[in-house]
């Protein structure tokens, strides 16, 4: 708004000069020639509304982010394919699904994970925890099996044998990918 009025100032002040002489400078402060010279300027811009202030950027707001896994199991039974759960959890804490038996049975299975090395080499370790689970809930821990994986999207297995009669041999495939959780 004061670049509009400066400008507007400027205009009526040349105007006046063309035909009179210059006002004393006490009374248009924006014009300093005193001469009767006529006064045409070429740099005043007039700009309407308020002038644009450059954009901030945008502030991010962080978030927490927790690192984690995602696991693509394939469970077989017995060399069939039993089931292929899709497993996201957070680093050191506790996952868990469970696998029908032929017998009647549940095989569960609790995985906690973390990142870790092996001779050296970084790798996500795997400690898995396997129980029977019977008819009537009760829980026998039969296997307490690690496994490491070196490399997001390598797959790692583990076989082990039936334990009572009527289950089945259980071999299990995994791919382990790093994630923010």
């Amino acid at each position: 708004m004061k670049r509009m009025t400066i400008a507007l100032t400027l205009l009526i002040c040349s105007m006046a000069f063309a035909n009179e002489e210059a006002p004393p400078s006490s009374e248009v402060p924006a014009v300093t020639s005193t001469s009767s010279t006529k006064v045409i300027s070429t740099t005043t811009t007039v700009t309407s509304g308020v002038p644009v202030k450059p954009k901030r950027a945008a502030k991010v707001k962080k978030t927490q982010t927790t690192n984690g896994y995602e696991f693509k199991f394939e469970v077989l039974l017995d060399g069939k394919p039993a089931s292929q759960p899709l497993v996201h959890v957070k680093a050191g804490q506790p996952a868990s699904f469970e696998i029908d038996q032929p017998n009647g049975d549940k095989t569960a299975i609790e995985l906690t994970a973390k990142d870790d090395t092996m001779d050296g080499k970084p790798g996500i370790l795997i400690d898995l925890i396997m129980a029977n689970v019977s008819k009537n809930g009760s829980k026998l821990v039969f296997a307490t099996p690690k496994l490491m994986v070196f490399d997001d999207s390598e797959e790692a297995e583990i076989s082990i044998s039936a334990q009572r009669p009527g289950q089945a041999d259980i071999k299990i495939k995994v791919i382990a990918a790093r994630k923010s959780l």
